[in-house]
């Protein structure tokens, strides 16, 4: 099996919201990835998907229900690509070092939280915003 991806919230979106800009585009990138590659979903990503999809003022006429919402996830978990990362902290978990850096929570917590996960799951971090400051 290919290294994981982790895919920015961003990407969910354009792949599931036929009327995103750059829906054509991930669909293409999606097409170029092997059928062994595992896509990641965290609880990050997954609730800022359901956010985004449900929000009217995103979403205008294609607003989708959190019914719907799931059905999209569990439209994605058949496929057999997508992969969970549980990201809770654990002692001893090289996390925890990370998320030690003196900055403000101000500076990227989304970028920051994607960053861990993919550094201690070894996850093709490709596909996500660098964490602000671009520290390691």
């Amino acid at each position: 099996m290919n290294s994981p991806l982790f895919p920015d919230v961003n990407v969910w979106v354009a792949l599931n919201h036929g009327q995103h800009q750059h829906h054509a585009a991930a669909l293409r990138w999606y097409a170029a990835i092997p059928d062994s590659a595992s896509l990641v979903f965290c609880r990050q990503t997954q609730l800022g998907l359901f956010r985004i999809l449900t929000t009217i003022a995103v979403m205008g006429a294609e607003i989708v229900t959190q019914r719907g919402c799931w059905e999209i996830f569990d439209q994605w978990a058949s496929t057999g690509q997508v992969a969970w990362a549980d990201e809770t902290r654990k002692p001893g978990n090289p996390a925890a070092e990370i998320d030690r850096r003196n900055r403000f929570i101000t500076q990227s917590v989304d970028g920051c939280l994607s960053d861990r996960i993919c550094r201690t799951r070894g996850i093709d971090a490709r596909h996500i915003r660098p964490c602000a400051g671009g520290e390691s």
